[in-house]
């Protein structure tokens, strides 16, 4: 069952910070470590160094599915 609390919570701390267009770094540093500590693996590409932003795409692994999570306006990969 869904925490209704925790997803709120969850919510609200990842709307307030602040992620303008390729200014994205600490909201993509708080997402690397909180699927660090859920047990990804986490790495990330280059993509924001081709647009002058901040950081590039995340990727977590679990060993199961990977996550990947487009910190830009760019699509990623399998996307429409």
């Amino acid at each position: 069952m869904i925490n209704q609390n925790r997803l709120r919570d969850e919510f609200i701390k990842l709307v307030s910070l602040d992620s303008l267009s390729k200014q994205e770094g600490r909201l993509a540093a708080y997402v690397q470590n909180k699927l660090k500590s859920l047990g990804f693996t986490v790495t990330t590409d280059n993509a924001g160094k081709h647009i002058n932003g901040e950081c590039g795409n995340i990727i977590g692994s679990s060993g199961f599915s990977v996550l990947g999570i487009n910190m830009g306006n760019q699509k990623s990969r399998g996307s429409d």
